[in-house]
């Protein structure tokens, strides 16, 4: 270093560009979308720090907690706030993509004794020509890269579903499970699994106990009331799933009304579907409702009426 000349625009600019990079690497990684101007002004404050390779080198006891900190004010500055767990999500992602930066720089350094590091700045010198043509077509690939990832629709993590039975209605929360594209064998109708503790409200009697005997392993009893649509199992009937585990039984019935709602918009589309029976809580007690990705096809549901069900 001390035969080293540092060019003060070199480093700024270096830096600048860089920490573009790091900051488009993470809005790449956690899909959000900032504007131009927070993050050119993110990556400014992250250059202006680079002025500290200037300085001694900082004690790892310090130098860690300051880069912590110097990066939470960058991700401040250059995303919108959306809750603390998505500020911490953008910092992992963050730390990350610096970790797979400097581990670059470090095996580029044993090949080269033009590239120096310090207090987590990193320094070379080249041309400002160079450096503008090099981290501005990595700008513009990480850009692209951005922009075919938005040019898909991405999958509602969740929806509010609204679910009338028996001349109730409930107000639920669905999870959009890709996993679940169970299809009813006799009607076509996309299977949505619901919680019974969540639906057992809008049930009747009757309803419930079936549903039970079908969840305890019972079986489907014999007589009047195995038959489909008898007034003994309410419309209740079982449904068979396959998973990884095996293959099973749940109860099912055909909701008076079933529409869903992106989360905060308000408006309900309905869609003819089966709602299933599980006692177990979904997504960590999180949602109460499995959607069916069959849902979320540009098709119309189909319906086969091969065996009416008795609502």
């Amino acid at each position: 270093m001390q035969d080293t000349v540092v060019y003060l625009d070199v480093l700024f600019f270096l830096n600048l560009f860089t920490n573009l990079l790091l900051l488009g690497s993470t809005a790449l990684l956690t899909k959000s979308r900032a504007k131009a101007l927070p993050l050119l002004v993110a990556a400014g404050v992250g250059a202006l720090y680079s002025l500290t390779f200037l300085l001694r080198p900082m004690p790892l006891a310090l130098l860690l907690p300051v880069r912590l900190l110097l990066a939470s004010l960058m991700l401040v500055i250059a995303f919108p706030y959306q809750g603390l767990g998505a500020f911490l999500r953008g910092l992992a992602s963050f730390l990350f993509v610096n970790l797979l930066f400097t581990g670059a720089i470090l095996l580029l350094r044993t090949r080269s004794g033009h590239i120096y590091l310090s207090n987590g700045v990193v320094y070379y010198n080249i041309s400002l020509l160079t450096l503008a043509l090099c981290t501005t077509a990595a700008y513009l690939l990480i850009a692209l890269i951005c922009r075919i990832r938005r040019g898909r629709p991405d999958s509602p993590a969740f929806s509010q579903v609204k679910l009338t039975a028996n001349g109730k209605t409930l107000l639920l929360r669905g999870f959009w499970d890709t996993g679940n594209g169970l299809a009813d064998c006799f009607t076509g109708l996309p299977v949505v699994v619901c919680s019974y503790d969540a639906l057992a409200p809008c049930l009747t009697p009757s309803q419930r106990n079936y549903a039970k005997l079908l969840l305890q392993g019972g079986g489907v009893p014999p007589g009047p009331a195995g038959e489909l649509g008898s007034s003994d199992t309410g419309g209740i009937r079982p449904v068979i799933f396959h998973t990884a585990g095996g293959t099973g039984l749940l109860p099912a019935f055909r909701p008076d009304f079933f529409a869903l709602s992106p989360e905060g918009k308000g408006e309900f589309t309905p869609y003819p579907v089966l709602a299933a029976l599980s006692p177990a809580p979904l997504v960590g007690g999180d949602a109460q409702v499995l959607l069916n990705r069959r849902l979320l096809s540009s098709e119309k549901t189909g319906e086969r009426e091969l065996f009416p069900v008795t609502r």
